[in-house]
């Protein structure tokens, strides 16, 4: 979902919002904010390519004798399934009943403050910094959660997952991504999503003529993108320290550089997204000060722990190069 900013004089702009804080009006301010909020996060966090969020209100809630929101939610007979919190909490509860819990948490950003006379001083539009600070700072969270409880899923031996496979000394390559494709088969699911570093998506789109054909390698030089491979969507992502086994690259650990790559089963086979309250932007003025942040409260279950396959490649060694030997 794409977003359009005007370029009407960003001085004017950010003075109209810091007079609607003073006369009162600061549910104006952050309905303007949350409009950006909201289609930023869609586009740019990974967890809601794999998961599409589902919108729900309080009334869909199921209550428990805690005050934790949740939603208690049907699954297919003998399948385990997972909740998880979104948050620092590192509890997984996996579930064998046809039935399992959803729970609901609040992420939320930094908490930017500034005054009056600071902002007035910004030549960029204040509405684009909210939605480029905050932002970036929930989907960061959301994303990161996602892939902490997967690889604790994929390492349980108790969750039923194929586990993680090391192709650390294989490498990265048309064959040996299709064999973590195969891995997610032998447990019975079909593959659907395929999410990688862009940096591994990379490696990919270079393959050469003679393994994905003249046609193909060409229209990949000439700047075409591969958003499938045999059919499955291939999803990217930018946040290489999240999709890196050892963290932010360095000097010491180039060959992990984005190496995980996860394949998922198609979304009714794998989990709910579900979002109570969407990004929304708290705006608080005192005397000269005006504080802002951005919060929303959503849930995330996996519903089937064998829908996915997760693997670490060193994309610095290409698997589809073939050796010759001369007799």
């Amino acid at each position: 979902m794409s977003y359009t900013v005007e370029t009407v004089n960003a001085q004017f702009i950010n003075q109209a919002f810091i007079d609607k804080l003073e006369t009162g009006h600061a549910k104006e301010a952050m309905a303007v904010s949350s409009t950006f909020v909201r289609q930023k996060l869609r586009e740019e966090g990974f967890a809601r390519k794999i998961f599409t969020p589902q919108s729900i209100t309080a009334a869909d809630l199921d209550r428990d004798v805690t005050e934790v929101p949740r939603i208690i939610v049907e699954k297919e007979p003998d399948s385990i399934a997972a909740s998880f919190a979104l948050t620092g909490a590192p509890e997984i509860r996996y579930y064998k009943a046809p039935r399992y819990e959803v729970f609901f948490h609040k992420i939320a950003s930094a908490d930017f403050r500034k005054t009056k006379a600071e902002l007035a001083t910004y030549k960029a539009n204040i509405q684009q910094i909210l939605q480029e600070n905050s932002v970036k700072d929930l989907q960061r969270q959301e994303d990161g959660r996602l892939i902490e409880r997967l690889d604790a899923i994929a390492a349980d031996n108790a969750s039923g997952n194929y586990g993680q496979i090391d192709n650390s000394t294989t490498g990265f390559g048309i064959r040996t991504l299709m064999e973590q494709i195969k891995a997610l088969t032998k447990t019975e699911q079909k593959p659907g999503k395929i999410l990688m570093a862009y940096n591994t998506y990379l490696s990919l789109l270079s393959r050469q003529a003679r393994i994905v054909g003249g046609d193909v390698a060409g229209e990949h030089f000439r700047g075409a993108g591969m958003t499938s491979f045999y059919g499955f969507e291939i999803i990217t992502t930018n946040k290489h320290d999240i999709m890196s086994s050892t963290g932010l690259a360095t000097a010491n650990n180039l060959a992990t550089f984005g190496d995980k790559v996860y394949v998922f089963a198609p979304e009714n086979y794998l989990g709910q997204f579900y979002s109570m309250q969407e990004p929304t932007v708290f705006i608080k003025t005192e005397a000269d000060m005006i504080e802002f942040q951005t919060y929303e409260y959503v849930g995330m279950g996996l519903g089937n722990t064998k829908g996915f396959v997760s693997a670490k490649y060193n994309v610095n060694i290409d698997a589809d190069v073939v050796t010759t030997h001369n007799i």
